[in-house]
């Protein structure tokens, strides 16, 4: 999956969520969520620091750079 369409999917499943938990959230609120998933993601990756990861990462900046355009 692309980067595009995974960040697309990251916010989706947050607007789903909040709909299936009948919360009130804003589209903003749930990039957010977004965004902090993929945070934690590339923590993880940091904190592993083995050379097969930096695909990965660069996968998730990419990520993470798709879902700050949908701001």
């Amino acid at each position: 999956m692309n980067p595009k369409d995974k960040a697309r999917e990251l916010v989706i499943f947050y607007i789903e969520e909040s709909v299936n938990s009948n919360l009130l959230t804003t589209r903003g609120y749930d990039i957010k969520c977004a965004l902090f998933c993929v945070n934690k993601i590339l923590e993880s990756l940091w904190y592993v620091g083995h050379s097969s990861v930096n695909e990965e990462i660069k996968y998730y900046e990419e990520v993470k750079q798709e879902i700050n355009k949908l701001l």
